[in-house]
């Protein structure tokens, strides 16, 4: 049995990196529209005697200007062809809001920036699922009203929902400029406009933490092979018995966290136990240290079984910074790469 870059690698990042991109195209919002916007905000904007939302603190006027551009669209989806366009924001957007409406699986393989993601996904050529009449409708009635982009390559679109007349609600489209083609990155979304930029402007601020973060691990790779060493010590070295055995439908959560997050990590579990508790690693080999999708870090590895069996494949890892609002923050985490079991 021969594994090189295990298909599983891929698998959980969509869940992971989708959360991350969902934060993270959605903060870039305050530097050129200017004040005369302010009647646009919305009616959701904190009273007095309620304290405002966290999202609040960040500003687009905390980023560097030149690093900074955006610009008015007003138009809805459906003033856009009905064509797959990738080659403005805004057209991603409708292009994008489209396919939700005619239940189109098989675009967020065929267009995701994270290929990690496009994996996780449904096949390009996925049949279509039913949408109900009234849910396509909100996503052809959505009218885009900004596009804010960071470094030329990170993009939130905000439009506005065709929601009751009672409330103002926005959708937030992540992109990144991948190839010439705005691609999806993520999505999420705000109460008022004022929030949807402040999202955009935490977006970027995470965005430039991390990416520090990839490029001083690969320039300086102790940490990132320490890591990974102490997965293998720890696979090596568990109780197979003992999460063979165990009652407790839970205690796959015990079995080598923090060190590995996987795809199926109770099935993964099984597999790992049950192998190697009859066939066990007899060696450990580690390649150098790369920049790999979306420059995380990235360590190559080749186990060797008693019976000469060989489980090679890349483990990718993933930093959240401490701003981050989704699952532990300011730590390292693998992002598959040993799921064999799939």
């Amino acid at each position: 049995m021969q594994l090189s870059r295990a298909s599983g690698l891929r698998r959980l990042v969509g869940l992971l990196s989708l959360a991350v991109a969902l934060a993270a195209v959605a903060a870039l919002a305050l530097v050129q529209i200017g004040p005369e916007q302010s009647a646009a905000e919305g009616s959701g904007a904190a009273s007095a005697s309620t304290s405002p939302p966290a999202i609040l603190q960040y500003r687009i006027a905390a980023l560097d200007p030149s690093l900074v551009s955006s610009y008015q669209v007003n138009r809805t989806v459906t003033d856009f062809p009905d064509v797959e366009d990738f080659s403005t924001p805004e057209a991603a957007y409708a292009t994008f809001n489209r396919a939700l409406a005619r239940g189109d699986q098989g675009i967020w393989r065929r267009a995701s920036a994270d290929p990690f993601i496009a994996d996780l996904c449904a096949p390009a050529d996925a049949p279509a699922v039913q949408v109900a009449p009234e849910v396509a409708r909100l996503r052809l009635g959505c009218i885009i009203r900004e596009v804010w982009i960071y470094r030329g390559s990170h993009c939130s679109v905000i439009a506005e929902r065709p929601t009751p007349p009672e409330y103002t609600d926005y959708d937030i489209r992540s992109l990144e400029l991948v190839d010439g083609r705005w691609l999806n990155s993520g999505n999420s979304g705000a109460s008022t406009l004022e929030m949807a930029r402040c999202a955009f402007a935490e977006a970027c601020i995470y965005y430039d933490r991390q990416n520090e973060k990839y490029r001083g691990a690969v320039e300086h790779p102790e940490l990132i092979v320490q890591m990974a060493q102490t997965l293998f010590e720890r696979m090596r070295g568990a109780d197979y018995d003992y999460f063979l055995n165990s009652t407790n439908p839970e205690v796959w959560k015990e079995f080598l966290y923090p060190e590995y997050t996987g795809s199926q990590r109770n099935a993964w579990m099984y597999w790992v136990c049950t192998i190697f508790s009859q066939n066990p690693i007899v060696q450990v080999e580690l390649g150098e240290v790369f920049a790999g999708d979306c420059g995380r870090p990235t360590i190559p590895y080749t186990l060797t079984l008693r019976d000469g069996t060989i489980l090679s494949g890349l483990l990718p890892y993933q930093y959240r910074p401490d701003e981050s609002t989704s699952y532990r923050t300011g730590s390292w985490e693998t992002l598959g790469g040993c799921d064999w079991h799939l």
